[in-house]
């Protein structure tokens, strides 16, 4: 089933924290660290971030719009678990 962005889904067998902020299509994708993907569209904006190993907590301090990621994720009901790691 499609939807429509923003949204957050944790998938719990694979252990993967995906956030979509913006519909349209990614056109850049990369490794913000070992922990992080992150997606952009044509113009630079970002459109979604997959968090690798989410259970042991997400890392949020030098995220691209931050502010917007914590907020879909809290609306979707995901608890926010911060943790330093190194990049």
């Amino acid at each position: 089933m499609d939807r429509l962005a923003p949204y957050a889904e944790y998938l719990e067998d694979i252990d993967i924290l995906y956030v979509r902020l913006r519909e349209g299509p990614i056109t850049r994708s990369g490794e913000l660290d070992l922990y992080r993907n992150i997606d952009w569209d044509a113009d630079g904006c970002l459109v979604a971030v997959e968090f690798v190993n989410a259970a042991d907590g997400v890392r949020l301090d030098d995220l691209p719009e931050r502010e917007t990621v914590e907020r879909v994720m809290r609306t979707a009901g995901i608890r926010l678990v911060p943790v330093l790691r190194p990049a």
